[in-house]
């Protein structure tokens, strides 16, 4: 088998969006991968704040997020071996801070996979549409 990475957008409304991803690795770590692209969305932001990510990853696999730029920036690093709810809501999201060469695109990558083993992860990203 190979790796696999969906994305299904739950919500895709003039303002909020939900976007679903869900993980199997078997063969290897994943290098960063789009995973949110503004222009899958109508309207069509030119960003996102992020607002809450809920999430389940198994194993000593850790799932990192990323905002896409000429030099990605690292939003958040989630941690194997169970599952948590990450609400920033309340102190304003999570913004790009990304310098040049942003694209809006949100992506994804893991570390700590084992030879042998078959990890899963499911995140589930409540965001905010930015410039629509």
């Amino acid at each position: 088998m190979a790796n696999a990475l969906t994305s299904q957008i739950l919500v895709d409304g003039a303002r909020n969006a939900v976007v679903k991803v869900v993980g199997v690795l078997d063969t290897s770590n994943v290098s960063i991968v789009d995973i949110i692209d503004p222009a899958s969305f109508t309207p069509t932001p030119t960003g996102f704040r992020i607002d809450r990510i809920s999430y389940q990853v198994e194993g000593g696999t850790t799932v990192e997020l990323w905002w896409d730029a000429n030099t990605d920036v690292r939003i958040i690093t989630l941690t194997g071996a169970g599952g948590d709810d990450f609400c920033v809501k309340g102190i304003g999201g999570l913004v790009s801070n990304a310098g040049a060469g942003v694209t809006g695109k949100i992506q994804l990558s893991t570390e700590g996979w084992a030879s042998s083993a078959v990890d899963h992860f499911t995140l589930t990203i409540e965001m905010v549409k930015m410039g629509v």
